[in-house]
């Protein structure tokens, strides 16, 4: 009975820290929670994995999807024993990568959403406001990626 409770409240204030696409996120979380499963499927994830995930404040994970590439090339390039095994295996750890992107990044999304509902549960006022604020989404901070991945992408 009590775990019901706090799926309703989550549910009722889930949507104060998503911000955008509201409706969405609070559809795929609950399909999460009746398949009791942390699989799901994000086309945005898949396809903009660190950039997504830099929107929607999963700073971690967006720092493990940006660089999580380059050790693994870095990996490939001192084991690799010839240029076509290089070139095959480090297509296929990077597609390897973005599919687990896509499967996941809603179970983590709702784990943060979740965490953060919990946490500010009791809080009201100006308090409840600020806590609300580390939810939502961060367009300056994927504004500023996509700048600077574009510049260093134009001059190497």
């Amino acid at each position: 009975m009590e775990e019901q409770n706090t799926t309703i409240i989550l549910g009722d204030d889930r949507g104060l820290y998503i911000d955008t696409n509201i409706e969405t996120y609070i559809r795929k979380f609950n399909q999460l929670e009746m398949k009791s499963s942390k699989i799901g499927w994000n086309w945005c994830a898949f396809l903009f994995n660190t950039s997504w995930m830099l929107y929607r404040k999963l700073y971690g994970y967006a720092l493990f999807f940006f660089f999580a590439p380059v050790l693994l090339d870095i990996i490939l390039l001192l084991i690799s024993p010839t240029e076509w095994f290089y070139l095959v295996t480090s297509g296929i750890c990077s597609l390897g990568l973005l599919v687990c992107g896509g499967l996941y990044s809603d179970y983590w999304y709702k784990q943060k959403i979740d965490k953060l509902v919990r946490d500010g549960i009791n809080l009201t006022g100006e308090e409840k406001d600020k806590h609300i604020k580390k939810g939502g989404t961060n367009v300056p901070l994927l504004a500023l990626f996509m700048l600077i991945t574009f510049f260093v992408n134009l001059y190497l």
